[in-house]
């Protein structure tokens, strides 16, 4: 966690985003769907809003 308080874009690629959250490619398209992270489309990538993952990640340490 302490890796996402430096500067850090915003927006990051589907890639960082499961490798920070231990997901795969089904996993970030399942939540999508459930708008739990929502994804930005910047031409024909895809994004996420770091300040969403860092609450996903919040969510995950908080329920270990």
């Amino acid at each position: 966690l302490h890796v996402l308080t430096h500067s850090f874009p915003t927006r990051r690629s589907s890639d960082l985003v499961k490798q920070l959250c231990g997901v795969c490619d089904a996993t970030l398209w399942h939540w999508g769907k459930k708008n739990y992270l929502k994804p930005i489309k910047v031409g024909n990538k895809v994004r996420y809003r770091m300040s969403d993952v860092q609450k996903i990640l919040g969510n995950a340490t908080s329920k270990i």
